[in-house]
């Protein structure tokens, strides 16, 4: 069989890893080269510790108004006074003078341990909340304050048994239903900690960041509309919140909603002037819009706010790149990575510029640093792989694709890509497995079946003309020409393996 001109189109990978999540959508390429993007998903989790000084200070005056009427100074309420004004050392030494004078004055114990809390001290909090229990026995209040402490700690465990201790004794205790749910959110328990939201809202309606936390979580887990629904009643009650703005925006991009999210990221900006984030993700929809100036305006206005944040000049990095303008793209990059050394995204973006201003060493040595730093990087094997393959350096090639499927079997571009390695060095059994696992993988792919037909027919050639070997080059070159009608040099293949059949 005469070999046909081959129609070499190597799939470069462009995989969007557009969430902190680390959510990805990976496309295959032809001539073209798509890069990464991130788009920041800033789910600003309020964790306990953030909401603590609100918490203890309604406690301190829940303490105050319940305690006994005392002097001004009496140095219970002398620590109380200080507490309000969140001179927390101050009230630490009160507290103790008090508790010297009276070591039977729980208040005293709890309100130290609050402070304590505050001053980032939770050992000696949790040592004040363990003695008020055994003073003052079961107390719903110091179970919650105490599992605060704990989660605060990084000990969620111990966290969430104060909190079923403090549930058990007050079944309507919407904050420790809240706190508990924190506490499996952290320990990846996401369906039990979206339960305890549940019940925190079923209990107390207004409990704006129950909504808020239960959103995160419903967004983390694809349930989009779920999320939406939180955030939107999260709004009626935080109308002013920018975060809440920032992650409702999240999940209308997501929905492909993207005027609307647009909108909110804007309505966040106007809250808040200074939200980088708020920028960067609006950027990143006009991005998604195709209007690249104005996402460079949006990416430029995040490192006005932040200097140092690095996906922003990643972002605005492959802007410049969809506009054609590769040096200010690799210049961008090149700050991405300055800012953070293991930004291998940066590194993969940078390395696909180079590729496409034919400095291929370069390419090569970026792909290898994005890898360095994620050496779980499945397209940038790939894509050094297609380096190493154009530079006709095969047996490396393959090294590389390999990799990639040890990373993502279900990876079609890399078998297609093996393939065609595989085929240049004349390995004709492993190019027809790896086409033919491509193929499996990706149905619709018309290379696939021209280059597994090149195979076929080349295998016809070398075993000495076995019919069945040209009647499956045939076929996958009938199928190559009807799933790319336009492309003649499939039909021309047709029409060369249907001569040598007559």
């Amino acid at each position: 069989m005469r070999q046909t001109t081959s129609m070499r189109k190597i799939p470069f990978s462009s995989l969007q890893r557009i969430f902190q999540s680390l959510r990805s959508d990976c496309y295959r390429l032809g001539n073209e080269n798509k890069s990464f993007s991130r788009f920041r998903r800033k789910h600003f989790f309020v964790l306990p510790v953030l909401i603590l000084p609100v918490l203890i200070l309604i406690a301190a005056l829940v303490l105050l108004v319940s305690s006994p009427v005392r002097s001004e100074e009496d140095p219970f309420e002398k620590g109380n006074a200080l507490f309000s004004k969140q001179r927390y050392t101050e009230a630490v030494a009160a507290y103790t003078q008090a508790i010297e004078k009276n070591p039977k004055l729980t208040e005293a114990y709890v309100n130290r341990g609050l402070a304590w809390n505050n001053l980032g001290q939770p050992e000696k909090a949790a040592a004040d909340f363990t003695r008020a229990l055994e003073m003052k026995g079961q107390s719903a209040d110091v179970y919650n304050y105490r599992g605060l402490t704990f989660y605060n700690k990084g000990e969620p465990d111990k966290a969430i048994a104060d909190f079923n201790k403090a549930i058990e004794l007050n079944p309507r205790f919407a904050e420790a239903y809240y706190n508990r749910a924190d506490s499996w959110h952290a320990k990846g328990e996401h369906e039990k900690a979206v339960s305890d939201y549940g019940k925190a809202v079923e209990i107390n309606p207004d409990l704006a960041d129950a909504y808020h936390h239960r959103g995160i979580l419903l967004h983390q887990e694809g349930r989009l509309d779920a999320a939406l629904a939180d955030f939107d009643k999260a709004l009626q009650l935080k109308p002013q919140d920018a975060e809440i703005f920032l992650l409702r925006g999240n999940v209308l991009r997501d929905l492909g909603r993207l005027t609307k999210a647009i909108s909110d990221y804007t309505q966040a900006l106007e809250i808040n002037p200074k939200l980088a984030e708020a920028y960067l993700n609006r950027g990143y929809a006009w991005d998604e819009k195709e209007l690249y100036d104005r996402a460079i305006g949006d990416y430029t206005a995040a490192l006005a706010v932040k200097p140092e944040f690095a996906e922003a000049y990643n972002n605005r990095g492959l802007a410049w790149q969809r506009k054609g303008n590769l040096e200010q793209a690799i210049a961008d990059y090149t700050k991405a990575v300055e800012a953070d050394e293991k930004f291998s995204l940066a590194y993969f973006n940078r390395a696909n510029a180079w590729r496409e201003k034919g400095n291929h060493e370069q390419a090569i040595a970026d792909f290898s640093k994005a890898i360095a730093s994620d050496p779980a990087f499945a397209e940038a094997y790939l894509n050094r792989g297609n380096e190493w393959n154009q530079k006709g350096e095969f047996v490396r090639a393959i090294k590389d694709y390999t990799q990639a499927i040890r990373l993502n079997p279900d990876f079609s571009e890399a078998h297609f890509n093996r393939g065609l390695a595989h085929y240049a060095e004349s390995n004709i059994d492993q190019a027809i497995e790896d086409f033919t696992r491509a193929i499996g993988k990706q149905p619709d792919l018309a290379e696939a079946y021209y280059y597994r037909a090149l195979s076929w027919g080349k295998k016809w050639e070398l075993t000495g003309g076995i019919p069945s070997h040209i009647v499956r080059a045939l076929a996958d070159a009938k199928e190559a020409a009807r799933l790319s009608p336009q492309e003649e040099t499939y039909r021309n293949l047709v029409d060369q393996l249907e001569a040598e059949l007559r």
